[in-house]
């Protein structure tokens, strides 16, 4: 499969799993405990999992989302409702807590500091991102999930068929 298609499939697999984690996380009522204390986290956390900028309150609400593969120096940015999708893909490369990005499309390039860390503020999601900056003009901060098993629980079938997918 060539580099090109294989980066399609790979933002398709984001974008469908962003619209059913957006539609799972605002059904989902959990209200497990956390530790309250925001801990580093490893930042190899930040590739391969959907980040989002927190949940919508209604189908038609636009929410931003990140989702970063740094073995294969790409990424992409979204802005999307249940109806309604924009996204921009980058080039990036990774290393000591900066990401250097370059959007093809616009030409626009940027290096930018981020963290991972576990957070509980808002519930179901327990990790955060935390850019320096947001190039693409979104939030500065992202939620995640720590642990596969909650992301698949909230995610379903479609945080598995992703992570299958994932450059290796």
């Amino acid at each position: 499969m060539s580099s090109s298609r294989t980066k399609l499939v790979v933002v398709a697999l984001a974008a469908l799993a962003t619209v059913g984690a957006l539609r799972l996380a605002r059904h989902r009522t959990d209200g497990a405990a956390r530790d309250d204390r925001a801990r580093a986290a490893d930042e190899s956390q930040l590739d391969g999992r959907v980040w989002v900028e927190g949940r919508p309150d209604r189908v038609t609400d636009y929410v931003h989302s990140a989702f970063f593969f740094s073995r294969a120096n790409f990424g992409v940015f979204e802005r999307a409702s249940a109806y309604d999708m924009r996204l921009e893909f980058c080039d990036l490369t990774k290393k000591d807590g900066k990401l250097k990005l370059f959007f093809p499309q616009t030409k626009k390039s940027a290096e930018i500091s981020f963290t991972v860390k576990e957070c509980s503020e808002k519930a179901p999601f327990d990790l955060c991102l935390d850019l320096g900056e947001n190039p693409w003009g979104g939030p500065k901060r992202y939620y995640g999930f720590t642990r596969e098993e909650d992301e698949r629980a909230a995610l379903g079938d479609t945080a598995v068929r992703l992570r299958a997918k994932q450059p290796r």
